[in-house]
């Protein structure tokens, strides 16, 4: 079994959404669709076009992420997330693919479900 650790933004600020939700998130805003990109190199592309302000490196870390995030994480891999506030740790594991989910935790649509 993989183990992953997501953040939950920055400084964590989305701990307690994704812990009420069932869910761990990722993405750049509130509107792009990166589930039905089949590369790396096609997530830059899109990166590129709805942030245009990020440098080539942003670019190249970010779309990494993404699809990471997209292919590699897997059903029933735990996933962790830490809680600053309580200054603990979450534990669920993965129990669906990637799905986007406009509108459930702000700036990142791009959402595995857990159980935990």
């Amino acid at each position: 079994m993989t183990m992953w650790k997501i953040n939950s933004g920055r400084g964590s600020r989305f701990t307690t959404r994704f812990v009420e939700s069932g869910v761990v998130a990722v993405g750049v805003d509130e509107e792009t669709d990166f589930t039905h990109c089949s590369s790396r190199d096609e997530i830059m592309r899109l990166l590129e076009q709805k942030e245009p302000h990020l440098t080539e490196r942003q670019v190249i870390v970010g779309a990494s992420q993404l699809w990471r995030f997209l292919t590699e994480v897997k059903l029933g891999d735990a996933v962790l997330v830490y809680g600053p506030e309580t200054r603990h740790y979450h534990l669920g594991a993965v129990e669906g693919p990637a799905e986007f989910r406009l509108g459930l935790i702000p700036a990142y649509p791009l959402c595995d479900r857990l159980n935990g």
